[in-house]
């Protein structure tokens, strides 16, 4: 709120700008919208983060799964596996290893290529 003092020979004159007072109610409502809008961008980014660990978590724990009934053929059945299982055996390890970790997109899209070849492997094998 402004105030102006004009003087006009022997009065004085008040006058006030009553502007900002009659637009309260849009400055409030911008102010809760910029916070509103910065705590959904935190918000989103924390979910986003969320989801992808939840994604790879459940990708590697296939992974996981797959090494370790691959180590219990090999330890459990060694001399007792056929040829061919052997091989197949031997693909899935040798695939597993060549799985990359890193966010990088190239190996993102490289490691769900390689873990369609390890499911379609172990269906060849069970």
């Amino acid at each position: 709120m402004r105030f102006y003092v004009q003087h006009n020979t022997n009065i004085t004159v008040l006058k006030m700008d009553f502007d900002e007072v009659l637009n309260l109610e849009e400055q409030f409502y911008k102010e809760g919208f910029e916070e509103g809008q910065a705590e959904s961008t935190k918000k989103s980014f924390l979910e986003g983060k969320e989801y992808g660990l939840q994604a790879a978590f459940q990708k590697y724990v296939f992974v996981g799964q797959v090494q370790g009934i691959v180590d219990l053929l090999v330890e459990g059945f060694g001399g007792e596996l056929s040829g061919q299982a052997k091989s197949q055996l031997d693909q899935i390890v040798v695939l597993i290893d060549s799985i990359k970790t890193d966010n990088d997109y190239g190996n993102v899209v490289e490691s769900e290529k390689i873990i369609t070849k390890i499911r379609n492997k172990v269906r060849i094998l069970m």
